[in-house]
């Protein structure tokens, strides 16, 4: 198994990409906490965490944190990774997404995607270096297709992840030499946020 034993965050943990991706995980034999701002008695928190154990390979663990807040996003690393035993990698799936017309965005429109989009993955990027930069690790940024194709109705949310863009070809430079390997993957999933938006076409 290519992850036995190692030690990972994920965060939107509780459902879509996130979730898959801790089961994923947790099936090649890691340790996974699931960060997002779903409560643990959740049924979605209960469902998953108890998908994990029938696996009987890695194990996980939900915490409820909410991204867009540094403080939120220090403290919740650091109860991980006291859970974890210390950190490998970090895989950021947590996103909103605002549908409407692109020239009827507001400042507070745009931001209030950035807030989770674009500084939920600052934050978290930076939390994981703190544990990473003597040990090295690996960090996977989810962007997406819009922010390279574009799509009408999601201007804002093209404009929040195409920023993660750049930061993260940045932070892969500054952090290589300590061999943190930041990467970006843009998939292209039928989850319930891409169902949401076909259904208002």
């Amino acid at each position: 198994m290519v992850l036995r034993d190692k030690r990972v965050i994920v965060t939107g943990g509780a459902s879509g990409i996130g979730r898959a991706t801790v089961v994923a995980c947790a099936r090649q034999g890691a340790s996974v906490v699931s960060l997002s701002t779903a409560a643990p008695e959740r049924s979605r928190v209960r469902t998953l965490l108890a998908e994990v154990e029938e696996l009987g390979a890695g194990r996980a663990t939900h915490m409820q944190v909410d991204i867009s807040d540094k403080d939120a996003v220090d403290r919740g690393f650091d109860a991980a990774v006291a859970w974890l035993g210390g950190l490998d990698g970090l895989v950021n799936s947590a996103a909103i997404q605002a549908w409407k017309p692109a020239e009827t965005f507001t400042k507070d429109e745009i931001l209030e995607d950035m807030e989770v989009n674009t500084f939920g993955v600052v934050y978290t990027n930076q939390a994981a270096f703190r544990f990473m930069k003597e040990t090295g690790g690996s960090i996977v940024n989810l962007i997406s297709y819009v922010a390279i194709g574009g799509q009408d109705t999601m201007a804002g949310y093209g404009l929040s992840k195409g920023a993660v863009i750049g930061w993260s070809h940045c932070v892969a430079r500054e952090w290589g030499p300590r061999f943190i390997r930041v990467n970006m993957v843009a998939p292209i999933v039928e989850t319930s946020g891409f169902r949401n938006y076909y259904a208002q076409r």
